[in-house]
């Protein structure tokens, strides 16, 4: 399986996501009017927009390539529970195992300081990066069998091969044989 397969996008998720979103009330336009667009990096406040910006930014996490993340993490470099969780967030939809690790590091450490309206979303994010690290696992475990299966197979062959050699060797010593003891019975004749 190619590791394009890695960029695995949880179904699961989006679902809960759209149900959090549902429940939580949270829409385009906040209680008190405004707007919940967001630009740039989300902020960890508590505010009717909060979810709503963390939900874009995951969302735009899932679709990045690794420059996008890349750049976050340099947008993001310092140990505040703010940056932790931005480069968990844009780690976690990595296809890169080590990164995936990390995310998963970074969300243990900062998921239950979390403000309270965000910490199920976290927590949900950081259920589904934990889920796919080990799928990415499975899927690196099954190419190494196939490799190690592949490997398997050539030796077969190759012990295949020298085995019709060696019964191949055999039946010229049993020739071989034959003639020394035909040649040694006529010399006895003589």
């Amino acid at each position: 399986m190619p590791l394009s397969a890695l960029n695995y996008r949880g179904p699961l998720t989006a679902c809960v996501v759209s149900v959090l979103l549902t429940l939580s009330g949270c829409q385009l336009v906040s209680s008190s009017g405004s707007s919940c667009e967001s630009e740039g990096l989300p902020l960890l406040k508590n505010s009717d927009c909060s979810l709503h910006s963390w939900m874009a930014f995951a969302m735009t996490a899932q679709r990045a390539d690794q420059k996008w993340r890349d750049r976050i993490e340099r947008q993001a470099p310092s140990s505040s529970l703010q940056d932790r969780l931005v480069r968990a967030v844009a780690l976690g939809w990595s296809s890169d195992q080590q990164e995936l690790v990390q995310a998963q590091r970074l969300y243990q450490s900062g998921v239950s300081d979390s403000p309270q309206r965000l910490r199920s979303f976290f927590s949900l994010l950081q259920v589904d990066a934990e889920q796919r690290a080990e799928h990415m696992k499975l899927i690196r475990s099954h190419a190494a069998l196939s490799a190690a299966h592949k490997d398997s197979s050539s030796q077969s062959a190759r012990i295949e091969q020298l085995e019709r050699e060696n019964t191949d060797l055999k039946r010229k010593i049993n020739e071989l044989a034959a003639i020394e003891s035909q040649w040694d019975r006529e010399r006895g004749q003589r």
